[in-house]
């Protein structure tokens, strides 16, 4: 059995505000042909499939058109598990009309733990695999709270129960494939799958992220003429650290830019962040503020007259609303 395994596609993930539907498409269907071309058996999908608790239609639509494409194809099997980006009662929702398609979904965990331990057949309905098919575990799922816990009592009781739980599915997977075996179907191999935060883990060089810190104007636009002249398609997230307060750094990037096939997604002017929030407390951010608060600051830090501010605060109120209205789950 040919057993290809996937996961955190986070379908429905912007980057600074950039929707990625087409490279969510074109990985899709790359994963499709490749499950054509190698006669892929089983596709284990180990969590985070979406990248909110409250996907898009558009994420959606690719998920389910996905899975219709996948099961029609060579691949008898899908397992999904959902992991801590997924709503648990999402995945789970269409769970029995999936499992037409051969699709076997675990969202959550459940009173019976075999519920995720899923055999998978082959056309003579003979046993080929075992897959213990764990979602995320959240604190309510495997830890109960004592009095008088410290971070380390909880630390250590979830650990505990991490282990606990995949002993008990494990236990059980092993169960099955003994009785299996006395039925005859031997050589069948257990594959424990799950989503969970490990320790230990590490960056490798040439994973296609590069992190540059540049402060200063000039650091920046030298910078960028090297990026320009190598002939980037770069995504490029710039923070000016200077000391001069430049209010048109917006203006002044996209000239830079002009050109070249680079993008700029972010921009975090220190200076002009320091003079909008006017910090009332030494380690006050804009997280402290709400967007009310951030505009009428920036009234106050660029001196607009108090005849323009009620048109202003006017027209940015409808803005606000207009975005509330927004349909939300469209994109």
């Amino acid at each position: 059995m040919k057993i290809l395994h996937t996961s955190d596609w986070h379908l429905g993930r912007s980057l600074y505000g950039r929707k990625r539907y087409d490279e969510f498409s074109e990985f899709l269907d790359w994963l499709g042909d490749t499950i054509e071309k190698q006669g892929i058996d089983a596709l284990l999908v180990a969590g985070d499939v979406f990248d909110t608790t409250t996907p898009s239609n558009r994420a959606q639509e690719l998920y389910y058109r996905f899975l219709c494409r996948v099961s029609a194809s060579c691949c008898r099997h899908i397992v999904v598990i959902a992991g801590n980006h997924d709503s648990p009662s999402f995945l789970n929702a269409p769970k029995a009309l999936l499992r037409v398609l051969n699709v076997h979904v675990v969202g959550a965990v459940t009173e019976n733990p075999e519920d995720e331990v899923v055999v998978l057949h082959d056309e003579q309905d003979l046993p080929r695999a075992i897959v213990c098919a764990v979602p995320y575990l959240r604190d309510k799922d495997i830890r109960t709270v004592g009095p008088g816990e410290t971070i380390d009592d909880k630390n250590a009781k979830l650990i505990a129960g991490l282990k606990a739980h995949y002993a008990q599915v494990c236990a059980i997977a092993e169960h099955k494939r003994s009785q299996f075996e006395k039925a005859g179907c031997t050589g069948i191999p257990v594959v424990a799958m799950g989503h969970l935060f490990t320790a230990g883990g590490r960056t490798v060089d040439g994973d296609g992220v590069r992190e540059l810190y540049v402060g200063s104007l000039e650091d920046i636009h030298a910078k960028i003429a090297q990026l320009k002249q190598a002939g980037s398609r770069a995504w490029l997230e710039i923070e000016y650290t200077g000391r001069d307060i430049v209010g048109s750094l917006r203006q002044m990037l996209d000239e830079a830019l002009a050109d070249s096939a680079m993008e700029v997604r972010r921009i975090k002017n220190k200076q002009v962040i320091d003079r909008v929030i006017n910090r009332s407390q030494k380690n006050e951010t804009l997280d402290d503020l709400d967007a009310g608060d951030v505009f009428a600051r920036c009234l106050d830090a660029f001196d607009v007259p108090d005849d323009q501010r009620e048109k202003l605060t006017a027209s940015y109120n409808e803005i606000l609303k207009l975005l509330q209205e927004e349909d939300k789950n469209a994109e």
